[in-house]
């Protein structure tokens, strides 16, 4: 009887070690080196990109692995997320905005009046040109249906940060996050 005892042990060890994954290596903590930025109550930490280096609040995740040295590419904070990465962003509207078309399809005969344009989805962008250090960051701020998409770039060295949020003051939040950006060494 005792060996069925200690299959039936094994056997709850197993279990209960399968119910809790082991947790993912996350990010070393990096308090963020910009004066001004957080506060004793909401620190910020830094994130080391490839070449360069930028900050958010601690509370913030990333949703990645740290791998060779360099944190995670996308990282969430509540309502607002991050990504970087190296060249150019694919569009200055963020991933999560979609648009709707509608219209209608006519068939022979004579076309129907074209119908009213519908109304403007998007503000216009907004760009701003901040100079740190030796990099101009040019800054497309654009609000799509309620998500402003922030979107700080350059083009010497090719690097962009863009973040998404869901009120105007994650979009603050995103631009201060994107006015941290420091270079590191030489992006190729």
């Amino acid at each position: 009887m005792s060996d069925a005892w200690r299959a039936l042990t094994l056997i709850g060890a197993l279990c209960v070690a399968c119910t809790h994954p082991a947790a993912a290596p996350t990010a070393t903590l990096v308090p963020c080196a910009i004066s001004g930025v957080g506060s004793p109550d909401a620190p910020w930490r830094q994130v080391q990109a490839a070449g360069f280096t930028f900050c958010l609040p601690e509370s913030w995740r990333p949703n990645g692995r740290t791998k060779d040295g360099v944190d995670a590419q996308a990282w969430k904070g509540g309502r607002s997320s991050v990504t970087w990465g190296l060249g150019r962003p694919t569009s200055i509207v963020g991933p999560d905005v979609t648009f709707t078309v509608t219209g209608q399809v006519v068939t022979g005969g004579t076309p129907a009046p074209t119908p009213l344009p519908a109304e403007q989805q998007c503000s216009q962008p907004e760009n701003t040109q901040y100079m740190i250090g030796s990099v101009l960051l040019v800054v497309t701020q654009i609000d799509c249906h309620g998500t402003w998409t922030t979107t700080g770039w350059s083009t010497n060295p090719a690097i962009y940060i863009q973040g998404e949020a869901a009120s105007p003051e994650g979009a603050q939040l995103l631009l201060l996050a994107m006015l941290t950006l420091r270079l590191t060494a030489p992006v190729h």
